[in-house]
Protein backbone atom coordinates (compact mmCIF):
# COMPACT_ATOMS: atom_id res chain seq x y z
CA UNK A 1 0.00 0.00 0.00
CA UNK A 2 1.62 3.60 -0.97
CA UNK A 3 1.29 5.59 2.06
CA UNK A 4 -1.28 8.82 0.78
CA UNK A 5 0.65 12.39 0.63
CA UNK A 6 -1.04 12.82 4.52
CA UNK A 7 0.98 10.04 6.02
CA UNK A 8 3.84 11.04 3.71
CA UNK A 9 4.04 14.79 4.93
CA UNK A 10 3.46 13.74 8.81
CA UNK A 11 6.29 10.91 8.39
CA UNK A 12 8.64 13.91 7.29
CA UNK A 13 7.77 15.56 10.17
CA UNK A 14 8.13 13.19 12.50
CA UNK A 15 11.56 12.90 11.11
CA UNK A 16 11.96 16.43 11.44
CA UNK A 17 10.89 16.85 14.89
CA UNK A 18 13.50 13.79 16.19
CA UNK A 19 16.04 15.32 13.93
CA UNK A 20 15.83 18.50 15.90
CA UNK A 21 15.40 16.45 19.52
CA UNK A 22 18.46 14.86 18.94
CA UNK A 23 20.30 17.75 18.08
CA UNK A 24 18.97 19.17 21.58
CA UNK A 25 20.02 16.00 23.31
CA UNK A 26 23.68 16.15 21.42
CA UNK A 27 23.81 19.88 22.77
CA UNK A 28 23.49 18.95 26.24
CA UNK A 29 25.96 15.62 25.84
CA UNK A 30 28.19 18.10 24.91
CA UNK A 31 27.62 21.09 27.70
CA UNK A 32 28.04 17.86 30.36
CA UNK A 33 30.89 16.71 28.86
CA UNK A 34 32.53 19.49 29.20
CA UNK A 35 31.15 19.59 33.03
CA UNK A 36 32.54 16.46 34.03
CA UNK A 37 35.95 17.83 32.65
CA UNK A 38 35.93 20.55 35.70
CA UNK A 39 33.85 18.57 37.95
CA UNK A 40 34.93 15.11 39.65
CA UNK A 41 32.62 12.75 37.50
CA UNK A 42 32.33 9.05 36.48
CA UNK A 43 30.01 7.07 34.19
CA UNK A 44 28.45 3.64 34.34
CA UNK A 45 26.66 1.67 32.52
CA UNK A 46 22.55 2.60 32.53
CA UNK A 47 21.20 -0.86 34.63
CA UNK A 48 17.89 1.17 34.15
CA UNK A 49 17.25 1.14 30.32
CA UNK A 50 17.10 -2.18 28.69
CA UNK A 51 18.72 -0.76 25.51
CA UNK A 52 22.01 -1.16 25.27
CA UNK A 53 24.71 1.24 25.57
CA UNK A 54 22.63 3.76 27.42
CA UNK A 55 25.06 5.06 30.42
CA UNK A 56 25.01 7.31 33.71
CA UNK A 57 26.58 9.84 33.91
CA UNK A 58 27.52 11.12 37.51
CA UNK A 59 28.81 14.74 38.27
CA UNK A 60 29.37 16.00 41.81
CA UNK A 61 29.19 19.78 41.95
CA UNK A 62 29.56 21.56 45.24
CA UNK A 63 28.90 18.53 47.24
CA UNK A 64 26.03 17.78 45.14
CA UNK A 65 25.18 14.53 42.84
CA UNK A 66 23.79 15.70 39.31
CA UNK A 67 22.91 12.37 36.82
CA UNK A 68 22.22 12.41 33.44
CA UNK A 69 21.36 9.36 31.29
CA UNK A 70 23.92 9.44 28.24
CA UNK A 71 22.64 7.80 24.57
CA UNK A 72 25.07 5.33 23.23
CA UNK A 73 24.86 7.54 20.17
CA UNK A 74 26.77 10.49 22.18
CA UNK A 75 29.32 8.03 24.23
CA UNK A 76 32.22 9.34 22.12
CA UNK A 77 31.87 12.68 23.92
CA UNK A 78 32.74 10.69 27.39
CA UNK A 79 36.21 8.87 26.57
CA UNK A 80 37.80 11.10 28.98
CA UNK A 81 35.22 10.18 31.69
CA UNK A 82 36.38 7.81 34.39
CA UNK A 83 34.33 4.69 33.10
CA UNK A 84 33.42 2.57 36.40
CA UNK A 85 30.86 -0.43 36.99
CA UNK A 86 27.42 0.65 38.26
CA UNK A 87 27.95 -1.04 41.54
CA UNK A 88 31.11 1.61 42.31
CA UNK A 89 30.10 3.63 45.37
CA UNK A 90 30.27 7.35 43.17
CA UNK A 91 27.92 5.57 40.44
CA UNK A 92 24.89 5.50 43.42
CA UNK A 93 21.98 7.41 42.11
CA UNK A 94 21.07 10.10 45.55
CA UNK A 95 17.61 9.82 44.77
CA UNK A 96 17.53 13.49 42.86
CA UNK A 97 15.12 14.16 41.16
CA UNK A 98 15.04 16.11 37.93
CA UNK A 99 13.55 19.64 39.01
CA UNK A 100 16.28 19.13 42.39
CA UNK A 101 18.84 19.03 40.07
CA UNK A 102 18.47 21.69 37.94
CA UNK A 103 17.51 23.91 41.09
CA UNK A 104 20.75 22.99 42.21
CA UNK A 105 22.44 23.76 38.75
CA UNK A 106 20.72 27.44 39.35
CA UNK A 107 21.78 27.34 43.24
CA UNK A 108 25.67 26.97 42.30
CA UNK A 109 24.93 29.30 39.22
CA UNK A 110 23.95 32.20 41.32
CA UNK A 111 26.25 31.34 44.15
CA UNK A 112 29.12 31.60 41.60
CA UNK A 113 27.67 35.25 40.93
CA UNK A 114 27.64 36.32 44.37
CA UNK A 115 31.84 37.27 43.95
CA UNK A 116 30.86 39.56 41.18
CA UNK A 117 27.50 40.85 42.39
CA UNK A 118 26.56 44.16 42.15
CA UNK A 119 23.46 45.78 44.50
CA UNK A 120 22.84 41.90 45.77
CA UNK A 121 20.87 41.26 43.15
CA UNK A 122 22.23 37.61 42.48
CA UNK A 123 22.49 37.16 46.25
CA UNK A 124 18.86 37.61 46.93
CA UNK A 125 18.26 35.34 43.54
CA UNK A 126 20.41 32.57 45.17
CA UNK A 127 18.75 32.53 48.58
CA UNK A 128 15.82 32.56 47.10
CA UNK A 129 16.58 29.19 44.94
CA UNK A 130 18.43 27.86 47.98
CA UNK A 131 14.84 28.42 50.12
CA UNK A 132 13.11 26.42 46.92
CA UNK A 133 15.92 23.50 46.86
CA UNK A 134 15.50 23.06 50.67
CA UNK A 135 11.66 23.20 50.62
CA UNK A 136 11.99 20.73 47.73
CA UNK A 137 14.55 18.19 49.49
CA UNK A 138 12.13 18.88 52.80
CA UNK A 139 9.15 17.58 50.69
CA UNK A 140 11.08 15.01 49.43
CA UNK A 141 11.99 13.68 52.64
CA UNK A 142 8.44 13.92 54.29
CA UNK A 143 7.06 11.71 50.93
CA UNK A 144 9.59 9.31 52.04
CA UNK A 145 8.84 8.82 55.95
CA UNK A 146 5.44 9.24 55.52
CA UNK A 147 5.61 6.05 52.75
CA UNK A 148 4.23 7.88 49.66
CA UNK A 149 5.46 6.99 46.73
CA UNK A 150 8.31 9.58 45.39
CA UNK A 151 8.81 10.18 41.67
CA UNK A 152 12.03 8.97 40.27
CA UNK A 153 10.90 7.90 36.74
CA UNK A 154 12.91 11.16 35.05
CA UNK A 155 15.34 11.39 37.31
CA UNK A 156 17.91 11.34 35.25
CA UNK A 157 16.24 13.67 32.35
Amino acid sequence: MIPSAREQQLAAQLRTAEADRDGAYRERAHLTAWLATIHPAVIAPATDIDEPGWQLLYVTVGGQQLSWHIHPRDADLYTHVEHVDPTDPRAQWDGHTTTEKYATIRGLTFTELRGDDQGGKAEARAADYEQVIQSQRDELLKARAAGRPVPTSSAHA
